[in-house]
């Protein structure tokens, strides 16, 4: 069961309120953020699935490897930082999950690899 309350800066909790959030059933206005990640990341070797998880005030993204893979990992977050810097008030909170291990079960999937 996934808790929906997270651990977050000062700063963040001014800007987006309050910590307590509710999982959304759309993207909404994390929508173009996360098409544009997915499209980055999904080109690259290893990458098996991507899902996000929006809640209000920021979005979790899961992204599913084949394999650990430190050049892999770099290549990731680097992907995650472009789009970090180009959707700047966006929060995400990011996760790299290793050896086939799947989507959260309400993720919205953005990419799979051979669909």
């Amino acid at each position: 069961m996934l808790n929906n309350q997270a651990i977050v800066k000062p700063e963040y909790l001014r800007k987006f309120g309050t910590v307590k959030t509710l999982v959304q059933k759309e993207l909404g206005a994390y929508k173009e953020a996360c098409q544009a990640f997915a499209q980055k990341v999904s080109k690259l070797n290893g990458v098996i699935a991507i899902g996000a998880l929006p809640y209000s005030g920021y979005v979790d993204i899961w992204t599913i490897t084949n394999r650990r893979n430190r050049n892999l990992d770099r290549a990731i977050i680097g992907c995650l930082i472009e789009v970090v810097r180009e959707y700047e008030d966006i929060l995400f909170d990011f996760m790299i999950i290793h050896e086939e291990e799947l989507l959260p079960e309400d993720a919205i999937v953005l990419y799979k690899k051979g669909k």
